[in-house]
């Protein structure tokens, strides 16, 4: 077996963004180049949100025929029968491929598991706070049960706050859609509007509504709310991807909608696994983290900390009857992503 690990780290060259940027997110091919063409790709990855990259690679060494006598029998007889084996003479000479932003830079040879990493000759790609605009969506109180309206009133309400609060000084509009106005086509026609505006380069959207497995209740859609597979139809056909950058889904099953918002242009969708209960200590957490510059995955990973997180579902299924109470929340998509980031 002629496989081999690969480990590496990817930095940006130093400048103003710091003299240790890890690369995030990029894409790394790690090739065995071949004495007189023929070149391998062995692996293919993306780096973590520590520029980091590993893996098992391919088989690398190529293999030639040769005639080898083989005897058999009794009497002893013999023929020559054809062989498969590893070619001698193909020598492992690694190099490093790294495409990101348009880019492409390559190292050889590579040193495979250097301690120093390599570095891209460019800064990170950043989108400022000019180029930025958010999309709050709120509609719980119409879908929601009846013995909990004042909740879903202060969830309503503190969820546009919240956002406009935190989110308001890094985003050069930030739009909300709330009760009635939190339609389909409302919702829509918003995505379509701040990503056309001049200067717009990346819309993130926060939706804050009742979910169901495949499901989401926006303002008019009834009890069974509207299918999510339908939803990421009408996406696809507003044409947004490269634009559409984090969607955040505070919503009841909402990893169950995750497909179907990447599939519609979104990079980067975060859901929970199934009835969420902790907004009110995840949220504000999160989206301070955000603004800070995290990138999703370790905004999330503080935000939803156990010691948070699992309260809120123990009092949701002992106190408030919600037996599915889970608010564990997954990343689908670029766990890297960063509020400068590109969508990419």
């Amino acid at each position: 077996m002629s496989k081999i690990q690969i480990a590496g780290q990817v930095q940006h060259m130093p400048g103003p963004w710091g003299l240790a940027l890890p690369a995030a997110g990029v894409q790394v091919e790690v090739i065995d180049v071949d004495q007189g063409g023929g070149d391998d790709l062995i692996w293919r990855g993306r780096t973590g949100a520590d520029g980091r990259f590993a893996g098992t690679s391919s088989e690398w060494q190529d293999t030639t025929r040769v005639n080898v006598w083989v005897v058999s029998g009794f009497p002893p007889r013999g023929q020559w029968v054809s062989k498969t084996v590893p070619d001698p003479g193909d020598l492992l000479r690694l190099k490093l491929r790294v495409q990101a932003q348009g880019r492409t830079h390559e190292v050889f040879p590579f040193a495979n598991a250097a301690p120093l990493p390599v570095l891209l000759p460019w800064g990170p790609a950043f989108v400022p706070k000019a180029a930025r605009a958010l999309l709050v969506v709120n509609n719980t109180v119409e879908m929601g049960a009846p013995k909990y309206r004042a909740l879903y009133q202060f969830l309503e309400t503190s969820g546009d706050a919240v956002a406009h609060s935190l989110c308001g000084p890094h985003y050069q509009s930030v739009r909300s859609l709330n009760a009635g106005a939190a339609t389909v086509q409302g919702f829509l026609d918003a995505l379509r509007d701040l990503a056309r505006a001049p200067g717009i380069q990346a819309v993130d959207a926060i939706v804050n509504l009742h979910g169901a497995e495949g499901a989401l209740l926006f303002a008019g859609t009834g009890a069974g709310g509207l299918p999510v597979a339908s939803l990421g139809d009408k996406l696809v056909n507003l044409n947004l991807a490269g634009k559409l950058r984090l969607l955040y889904n505070t919503s009841c099953f909402g990893h169950s909608h995750a497909a179907a918002f990447t599939q519609g242009g979104f990079n980067t969708v975060i859901g929970g696994r199934r009835v969420v209960c902790n907004s009110a200590t995840e949220y504000p957490v999160l989206l301070s983290q955000w603004v800070a510059g995290l990138g999703v995955e370790a905004a999330l990973a503080t935000a939803q900390a156990a010691p948070l997180r699992e309260p809120m579902d123990q009092i949701a299924r002992t106190q408030l009857g919600f037996d599915e109470a889970d608010s564990f929340k997954l990343v689908s998509g670029n766990p890297a992503l960063t509020i400068g980031s590109l969508a990419g």
